[in-house]
Parts: structure tokens; C-alpha cells; sequence
């Protein structure tokens, strides 16, 4: 050069942050190319060749988390519930304030929860259900769940707290009140089991399995006192 090194230094510098820009900018590209074809395979339920569709995207552009949500969605397919997890985790990492993220990984964490508690596998069952909440504490099939499992573990309270705070959520309408009234057998309080029951037959409960099957539960309860 027949000018400063410095000037020399600078220039290069330019230059390779203008070649780095051009090669992210095209990486990007061809990403965004490969998950649209990623897709494609996914609603063709080519569930294979969507995951390696979408494991490339995730090669070419490791902070896109709509990649990391894909790839889960594959995975859940195919039946991988935690790999499933740990791809919608990465998501939220990079896109924290993503509301549609927080609620599907709280809702796989939930079923990650339910599935040990159906193993008799409890406090794992607890862990799973701490973290769905921790992700969208609104979930209230997360608190349903887990009074239940609490319930199991013959910790009434905490069981019941969960079930005052999904109760008025019209899904879980008339499954807390049959929870509650469950509960309020085992613990022989009739006049509440009476209340509980009351409450889920309102409506459409009177025609709910499960509420016939605690009206059972409880008249066989009145027969046994009385």
C-alpha cells in the first residue's frame, strides 16, 4: 500500500465485514428456502425427511427459533416428547416474549408430568409440572393435573389450592368440582362432597362419565354412613 497500514487495516476489515454480511445474508436465504420445503414434507407427513429439512435450517441459521419450533413439532410426531421439549426450550431462549412458544412447551411439559404420574413416578411428575408453569403459569391444566397428583400424595391443602385457582376456567368445569368432591370423601366432609357434586352436574356435567361416577362414589358413601 502506498498509504498507512492503519488505513490498509481498515479497509480490509470493511471489506470482510461486507463479504461476512453477504454470506449471512444468503445463509438466511437458503434457510428460509429449506424450511418452506421442511414444511412442505411436514403437512405430507414426511415426517424424516421434515426433520432433516429442518435440522439444516437450524445449520444455516442457529437463531431463527421458528427452526427449533419445527423441528419440535416433528419430533412429537414421531412420539420424542422430550426432544421435543428441549427444541421448544431453545425457542423460547431466543424469542422469550413469544407467547404461542411459552404455552406449547408448558403444555408438553404438562404431558411430560402426566406421563410419569401415570407411571407412579410423582415428584417427577411435580418437577414437570413446576416447570410448565414457570413457562405460562396460566396453563390451568397444569394445576389441574397437579392436584391430582397432590391429591395422590395425600397432601389435601395444596391439592385443593390448585384446584380454587382453575376452577372458574370453563375447560375445567365439571372436572375440579369432581376432584373436589373426591377429595372431600376422602377427607368425610359429606355436606362439601354434596356441595361438589351439585356444582358438577350443572349444565352438561350431569352428562359427564366422570360425574356419574363420583354421584356413585358418593351415594355409596351416604349408604355406608347411613
Amino acid at each position: 500500500c502506498d498509504w498507512s497500514s492503519d488505513v490498509c487495516s481498515s479497509d480490509l476489515k470493511a471489506v470482510s465485514s461486507s463479504i461476512h454480511s453477504i454470506m449471512n445474508k444468503l445463509q438466511t436465504e437458503k434457510a428460509l428456502k429449506v424450511y418452506n420445503e421442511a414444511q412442505a414434507q411436514f403437512c405430507n407427513e414426511n415426517f424424516k425427511s421434515a426433520l432433516v429439512g429442518f435440522t439444516k435450517c437450524i445449520f444455516l441459521d442457529p437463531q431463527e427459533p421458528k427452526y427449533y419450533q419445527g423441528r419440535a413439532e416433528v419430533y412429537l410426531k414421531v412420539g420424542d416428547i422430550r426432544s421435543a421439549i428441549v427444541n421448544y426450550q431453545k425457542a423460547v431462549y431466543l424469542d422469550d416474549n413469544h407467547l404461542k412458544y411459552r404455552i406449547r412447551l408448558s403444555d408438553l411439559l404438562d404431558a411430560l408430568g402426566y406421563l410419569y404420574f401415570q407411571n407412579n413416578q410423582f415428584n417427577s411428575s411435580l418437577i414437570e409440572y413446576e416447570k410448565a408453569l414457570e413457562y405460562y403459569n396460566e396453563n390451568h391444566k397444569v394445576y389441574l393435573h397437579r392436584a391430582v397428583t397432590l391429591f395422590s400424595l395425600n397432601r389435601i391443602q395444596l391439592a385443593l389450592d390448585d384446584l380454587r385457582v382453575c376452577e372458574n376456567h370453563p375447560e375445567s368445569f365439571p372436572y375440579v368440582h369432581v376432584l373436589k368432591g373426591h377429595i372431600y370423601i376422602f377427607t368425610q366432609d359429606l355436606f362439601l362432597a354434596k356441595v361438589e357434586l351439585s356444582k358438577a352436574m350443572e349444565n352438561r356435567g350431569d352428562k359427564n362419565a366422570q360425574v356419574r361416577m363420583f354421584e356413585q362414589q358418593f351415594n355409596g358413601f351416604c349408604f355406608v354412613l347411613f
